[in-house]
């Protein structure tokens, strides 16, 4: 009977070890699924609290911070659990940093060189900017920037033929709460924030811009790299074909703001030792000296007996290889023209000056100046003159072409003479 009594004694004793084994085996495996949940994912569930800068869900509180703490819900013998050293280790390398940078891959580079070659964001890359209130909208709009026109009715033509002369090519005609809708959401930005565009027409009855010319200044742009910054910009150098592969032609840093509903124009801007920055260095600091003098009475004497009857239509083009910056040294001038008024422009190498009353410009300081090269991609020589300076945008000319004695202009539909 003693003996019976020991045996039963020694299997209770056994059970309740067994009992008390499996319980412990059963804590350690749920410990390490959690543990190899967290290692894989990223991700813990808990009714503690965390700190992450991953992705968690809890039923605790939450905290952005960069680096990870995982609390065990408090006990009489213990009230804090740190996570396993790798883990740790791993989750102290994430940084908030906004300037740290992430490279693009080529799929991404792909689609961000889509965006810029569409007619809604090309116009952008047509001038440089440090900020985008700076952009020519002459360029941005040159092309209609895929909006849609507005009807060119009889009175529409009439209006606008009486105040800028016959129509003798296309047309653009915007409201001007499409020009400002769209640059709102290119930009940010609205149109009274904007200088408005100098070669268009505003028709009030109608509230509409127009402008006519028969080119385009579309141009065709690759994304050679670019990055994405954690404050949400895009950083993209680029290129156009034609000039290389940008190391020693026309390169481009366009710079973008990633928002909600897609990517806004921040900056455009030509890298140091390019064509365009070139130019625009040639005659560098040279705005706002006052040293030049320009006499409006020496208008009256100014000549345009030229023969221009082979370019009056505005539809003829010139060789755009000798449409140089030396061969535009020299003072031209320009008729007045309907409602615009006479132009004069005086080219050299020391810099550009300009009369040109309707911009309050009398031809007595010195601006930068440059033609732009288009001939890579099928358009004329730009006459670029910085009398803002090169952060803005400038007073441009399309050279249709160039004779000795006059230059004309197709799309702004005026010639400028030699004197």
């Amino acid at each position: 009977m003693q003996k019976k009594w020991l045996i039963l004694c020694t299997a209770v004793l056994a059970l309740s070890v067994c009992t008390g084994c499996g319980d412990w085996v059963a804590r350690m495996k749920k410990n390490w699924e959690l543990a190899a949940s967290m290692e894989s994912t990223g991700s813990m569930e808990s009714t503690g609290s965390m700190e992450s800068s991953g992705s968690m869900e809890s039923s605790g509180s939450m905290e952005s911070s960069g680096s990870m703490e995982y609390t065990e819900p408090e006990s009489e013998t213990d009230s804090e659990a740190q996570l396993p050293a790798e883990t740790e280790t791993r989750t102290e390398t994430i940084s908030d940093d906004p300037a740290e940078k992430g490279t693009l891959s080529q799929e991404e580079l792909a689609g961000f060189e889509s965006f810029l070659n569409d007619v809604a964001n090309n116009g952008f890359l047509c001038c440089t900017y440090e900020d985008v209130r700076q952009a020519d909208l002459n360029e941005i709009f040159y092309n209609g920037a895929g909006l849609e026109q507005q009807p060119l009715t009889d009175g529409l033509r009439q209006a606008y033929e009486a105040q800028a002369g016959e129509i003798s090519t296309d047309t653009i005609r915007l409201t001007t709460a499409q020009i400002d809708g769209f640059l709102r959401e290119k930009t940010g930005y609205g149109f009274s924030e904007f200088q408005p565009p100098s070669w268009w027409t505003y028709l009030e009855e109608y509230d509409i811009w127009m402008t006519q010319h028969g080119d385009t200044n579309m141009m065709s742009v690759v994304c050679d790299s670019g990055v994405r910054t954690t404050d949400g910009m895009v950083v993209l150098s680029c290129h156009i074909p034609g000039y290389g592969d940008g190391s020693g032609g026309f390169s481009l840093t366009v710079t973008l703001r990633e928002t909600e509903s897609g990517y806004r124009f921040v900056k455009n801007e030509a890298d140091t030792g390019t064509l365009l920055e070139e130019g625009k260095n040639k005659a560098a600091q040279i705005p706002g000296q006052s040293d030049a003098s320009f006499d409006p009475a020496c208008i009256s004497g100014f000549s345009t007996s030229a023969d221009t009857s082979a370019v009056s239509d505005f539809q003829t083009w010139g060789d755009f290889g000798s449409i140089t910056e030396e061969a535009l040294y020299g003072t031209w001038y320009c008729p007045a023209d309907g409602a615009d008024t006479e132009t004069v422009l005086l080219l050299s190498g020391t810099g550009a000056r300009v009369y040109y009353p309707l911009l309050d410009l009398y031809g007595d300081q010195f601006y930068s100046w440059e033609v732009e090269d288009r001939s890579a991609s099928g358009l004329c020589p730009v006459l670029k003159i910085y009398f803002q300076g090169t952060d803005s945008g400038p007073l441009a000319y399309y050279i249709a072409g160039l004779t000795p004695e006059y230059f004309w202009c197709n799309s702004q539909q005026c010639i400028f003479y030699r004197q």
